[in-house]
């Protein structure tokens, strides 16, 4: 698994294989609030008040839009402030505009979807706010998941990892693999689950298990499969005999000159 950089990631992509253990993803889920505030002393309150702001927003104003990236995107995960400039080159016009088709997106695709029953992916949305300086869809979908978090979810480093194997990107193309897995693991958990609650609980799945406590939490004991520790075994394995040969090299000139002259003698 050369994909996994992040802490808990293994054990998470064990837990996210039993979504039919509908309590045991409750219990996860509660630990939310706690593993926020493991992260920072106030992300659980930012968390909670900027999911009140945004549900009840119909005009994003700038202070709001990078209150969201700066005090929970990038506390959350990973800050990246070679951003912040882009970010603040935005006009309030402009953020303004933007959010506004974004809703607008949302709104039209839900009466479609409600027509047709559809369960997919607002890609229009994500797309309307992709056009501000310094927002891809991970910071799209980080505002849209605070804003209907039934529709839309983040895409935590953590997630990424656990549900793409392979090296983590934050592409439109990704985006729709994690949600497609979040909402058929939602489908299996009931109707008290959307995508962002899923994958909400497997990112706090993954920092339990980075902090030694997933296994206390959920209830049960998450054993690794062999391959999951072997591999880990296998790649150091392969780097030592690559060591070895590199530091052996051939042999010098003088070694094959000597050899040669007690062939002939």
């Amino acid at each position: 698994m050369k994909h996994i950089t992040r802490p808990g990631v293994r054990d998470a992509i064990l837990f996210s294989r039993k979504p039919s253990d509908v309590k045991q993803w409750e219990k996860v889920h509660a630990e939310m609030p706690q593993m926020l505030m493991e992260r920072s002393d106030h992300l659980a309150k930012t968390d909670e008040q900027l999911r009140q702001a945004l549900q009840s927003c119909e005009r994003l104003d700038k202070d709001l839009f990078l209150r969201v990236v700066y005090e929970w995107k990038f506390v959350k995960g990973k800050p990246r402030n070679a951003l912040k400039k882009l970010l603040n080159s935005n006009s309030a016009n402009a953020i303004e505009a933007a959010w506004r088709n974004a809703v607008n997106a949302v709104e039209r695709y839900e009466a479609n979807a409600a027509a047709a029953s559809d369960d997919g992916i607002c890609e229009a949305a994500l797309d309307a706010l992709c056009v501000l300086s310094g927002v891809g869809v991970a910071t799209a979908a980080a505002l849209l998941s605070l804003a209907y978090p039934k529709r839309f979810m983040f895409l935590d480093d953590e997630v990424i990892e656990c549900l793409v194997h392979k090296k983590r990107t934050y592409t439109m193309k990704v985006y729709r693999e994690v949600h497609t897995k979040c909402q058929r693991i939602a489908g299996t958990l009931g109707e008290a689950w959307s995508v962002d609650r899923v994958g909400r609980t497997i990112w706090t799945s993954a920092r339990l298990s980075a902090l030694g406590r997933l296994d206390d939490v959920s209830g049960s004991r998450i054993v690794r499969k062999d391959s999951d520790t072997q591999s880990t075994t296998d790649a150091t394995s392969r780097a030592s005999r690559k060591r070895k040969v590199k530091n052996e090299g051939t042999p010098s000139r003088a070694s094959a000159i000597r050899r040669s002259t007690r062939r002939r003698s």
